[in-house]
């Protein structure tokens, strides 16, 4: 069984981030977001301890939709 988890939520939104292509284009970072806004994740501050309790928000969240894709 699949834990439930803001991973495993439609609302769960993951952009890896692109290079750049010039100095005009100079591309744009990771990041990570719930698209209903319970949790703001930051690549600079936010540690382990607070990504995991993040994650778990899912277990009690009324926006947690089941991702399609597991």
């Amino acid at each position: 069984m699949i834990p439930k988890l803001c991973l495993f939520c439609e609302n769960f939104r993951l952009e890896s981030g692109c290079k750049g292509f010039s100095e005009i284009t100079p591309g744009y970072d990771f990041s990570m977001e719930c698209l209903k806004n319970h949790w703001k994740f930051n690549s600079f501050s936010t540690d382990i301890k607070e990504y995991r309790k993040m994650m778990k928000k899912a277990s009690t969240c009324k926006d947690y939709i089941k991702s399609k894709e597991d």
